[in-house]
């Protein structure tokens, strides 16, 4: 059984108007567990459209996407966010950190929501001191540099244990030794078998993944 099978996705917005866009063109895709794959593009090409359906924050117009073995494009809109929040973690280029919360909060924040019982100030502190951020437990994000902003978001995303992590250019506002921390982290997290799906302009970043993949106009090719 595939981790991800993704079936002639199309998705198009401003349908029925005059600037009606096909963001995504027959994407067909398979991820395995532990894959690393990396996904190049230009700006517009559709990539982060394409990571949004992976990450459940959108929908396919046609075409089906398999998360195991649930079909994703048949199931109810309100049961997306539990599985998103169970199956996969996210790392953005912005961070996405809530500036009036510590690093301890910001990493314990999608517990919240989750039905997983890892709630135990313990793990949060496992996974800070995990990223080399246990001296920064108590400050704001202010107080962090780029990349520790960016390590406290690997934290975030690995709190409730999911097996696929999604980062849409993750290394995009660091500096190139930030960016080769990033890297590294993300490298280590695949070979302890987690599943790296990476969106990068960077062709230096992209030598880190094991399959290649390129976007261009709203169609996916591997290489």
């Amino acid at each position: 059984m595939h981790q991800i099978e993704l079936r002639n996705v199309n998705r198009v917005f401003n349908k029925n108007t005059d600037n009606t866009f096909q963001a995504l063109k027959g994407i067909n895709m398979i991820v395995e567990p532990g894959d690393f794959i990396s996904i190049m593009g230009p700006s517009g090409s559709g990539k982060s459209t394409l990571m949004n359906i992976i990450g459940m924050l959108d929908v396919a117009d046609s075409g089906s996407y398999w998360l195991k073995e649930v079909d994703i494009t048949k199931t109810e809109k309100s049961e997306l966010p539990m599985m998103r929040r169970q199956e996969i973690g996210f790392v953005f280029q912005t961070f996405n950190l809530l500036n009036r919360l510590s690093v301890y909060e910001n990493v314990r924040m999608p517990l919240i929501y989750s039905k997983k019982k890892y709630g135990k100030r313990s793990k949060v502190d496992e996974l800070i001191k995990m990223v080399n951020l246990g001296h920064r437990r108590n400050y704001l994000p202010v107080n962090l540099s780029g990349g520790e902003k960016q390590r406290v978001a690997i934290a975030r995303a690995l709190v409730n244990d999911p097996r696929i992590i999604v980062a849409d250019e993750p290394t995009g506002n660091l500096d190139t030794k930030s960016g080769s921390e990033i890297m590294k982290s993300l490298v280590d997290l695949n070979k302890e078998g987690r599943t790296i799906i990476l969106v990068t302009h960077d062709p230096q970043i992209d030598k880190y993944a094991k399959r290649h993949f390129k976007m261009v106009d709203g169609i996916l090719t591997e290489d």
